[in-house]
């Protein structure tokens, strides 16, 4: 009986080997030449894992925005698979300044259980199940309020799931530019910022205002940006007049500003600044000499000056008027050019004046010699004939540069004193100081320097712009209430043009003054 158990045993055991080789693949290998080798067992077991991809897009309608004003988001959500994405979990965080206002809605297209969570600056939302080609569409309505600051908005949106195979387009930003300035400034298509408005001002003086043939010149020009903008870009251009060249240092000074240059070619100086601010302030200081060149009465310098974005150009440009001695001041002629009533060598003429002789030689050489014909006399007559030329010097002192005024000066303009805008008007001026210089202005405000005359005459042109408003016009030369005249423009006149004579001195007339009655 333990046989045959022993028997069955080994037959089972037999069996189940048979059966394990056909199920699970055992395999046997022999070898003719070696023993047998151990049986190798392979088994592969595979689990397959879901793989999903999703991507984002975002953005912003309209761009660009300004405080105040609505911003629509829009996030579009895709997933192109290949296996359908579970737990999609969506977030969007607002930037500073910008808030949710109003409703915001969740559209699944290809999916199931979505739902939607706002607060004032998140946006939470999630859906249970996206199927391979499905679209989640949130749109998000918000605000744009006063605290929001800088150029642009930046608003930056997740996605995630729990089998992404691609993490790098899980995120997507949205970016509005942000306009801070004033609603009717409304930039072009093209995002092109509003042009920025500037007002250069620019004046120039010199010194001193009287020079002659070989004397030194000091011209000072000021550049002024009362803003409200940056001026970029500031050119200015000075040339000198005929006569006169640069001599010696020119220096610019920069204030609130950046990136400045000068350069000096022959008679023109060129100076250039980048950037001037509002309330920036250029000053050119130059160095000049008047040379033998120079004519006429007056030198005119002129100097303007340009940006690319001056809301104002009838302050662009300014002028420097300095008078031009052609002669010595020495010239001016003396009362007394004779001697005559000193210089009489006859002693018996001046005997009446003996009341009026002193021991002092030094009085006058004729009241020495009517003391006493004695020898001494001669020698009294003699100081008489050597001391003619000082007493002739004596009258200098009476003799002043500056004659008495008799006569009150007046002025009048010769010519028609109505006329069409573009109109010039001829003034003349009598009665005035021999060689003086006298104000010229215009409404009160002085445009002009003129010369008088040795006689006390002045003349001058008034030359008006075409765009000068029409109006009447107050003309006034000095202090004296009588030096003044009018002179009308009206569009109705006719064009008044008359020719010029002589040196006369062109005044214009810029449209800068306003009539004190318009027409």
């Amino acid at each position: 009986m333990k046989y045959y158990s022993v028997i069955l045993v080994a037959f089972l055991c037999a069996a189940f080997g048979w059966l394990l080789t056909q199920s699970y693949g055992f395999t046997q290998q022999y070898h003719a030449t070696q023993p047998r080798m151990q049986t190798v067992q392979t088994l592969r077991v595979s689990a397959a894992v879901a793989a999903a991809d999703l991507q984002i897009s975002k953005r912003g309608v309209p761009n660009p925005v300004r405080a105040g004003q609505p911003l629509t988001y829009t996030l579009t959500i895709t997933n192109p698979g290949p296996d359908a994405a579970l737990n999609v979990l969506i977030q969007d965080s607002l930037p500073a300044g910008v808030a949710f206002n109003g409703l915001s809605t969740i559209n699944v297209t290809s999916g199931s259980a979505s739902s939607i969570i706002v607060t004032s600056s998140r946006l939470t939302a999630t859906v249970g199940t996206l199927n391979p080609g499905g679209v989640v569409t949130v749109i998000g309505r918000t605000l744009v309020n006063a605290a929001a600051s800088g150029t642009a908005l930046i608003n930056t949106a997740w996605v995630t799931t729990t089998q992404d195979t691609n993490p790098l387009n899980n995120s997507a930003q949205a970016s509005n530019n942000l306009i801070t300035a004033t609603p009717t400034q409304t930039p072009t298509p093209t995002q092109t910022p509003m042009p920025a408005s500037a007002d250069l001002q620019v004046s120039k003086r010199a010194a001193p205002d009287l020079v002659k043939v070989g004397q030194a010149l000091v011209y000072t020009i000021m550049v002024t940006n009362t803003g409200p903008s940056t001026a970029v870009d500031v050119t200015i251009v000075d040339t000198l007049p005929l006569g006169i060249n640069f001599d010696g240092s020119t220096t610019l000074e920069l204030k609130k500003g950046a990136t400045a240059n000068l350069v000096i070619n022959g008679t023109t100086l060129i100076g250039t600044v980048g950037t001037l601010y509002a309330g920036g302030i250029i000053t050119i200081t130059s160095n000049a000499i008047v040379n033998a060149t120079a004519t006429g009465d007056t030198l005119r310098n002129s100097v303007s000056v340009t940006t690319t974005n001056d809301k104002l150009l009838l302050n662009n440009v300014a002028q420097a008027i300095t008078l031009l001695m052609t002669a010595t001041p020495t010239t001016t002629p003396t009362p007394t050019t004779t001697p005559t009533n000193t210089a009489t060598p006859t002693p018996t003429s001046t005997a009446t004046a003996t009341t009026t002789a002193t021991a002092t030689p030094t009085a006058t050489g004729t009241a020495t010699a009517s003391v006493t014909p004695s020898p001494t006399a001669s020698t009294t007559a003699t100081l008489t004939a050597t001391s003619t030329p000082t007493a002739t010097q004596t009258p200098t002192a009476t003799a002043s540069p500056t004659p008495t005024q008799t006569v009150a000066p007046v002025i009048k303009i010769i010519s028609d004193t109505v006329g069409a805008p573009g109109s010039s008007f001829v003034m003349t001026g009598t009665g005035f100081l021999p060689s003086q210089l006298e104000t010229l202005s215009i409404n009160s405000v002085p445009v002009d320097v003129l010369q008088v005359d040795l006689e006390g005459d002045l003349i001058a042109t008034l030359v008006t712009l075409d765009s000068l408003p029409p109006g009447v016009y107050h003309v006034t030369v000095g202090e004296n209430a009588n030096t003044a005249t009018n002179f009308v423009v009206d569009p109705q006149a006719p064009l008044q043009q008359p020719t010029p004579t002589g040196d006369m001195v062109q005044v214009h007339v810029h449209p800068i003054f306003v009539p004190l009655v318009k027409r």
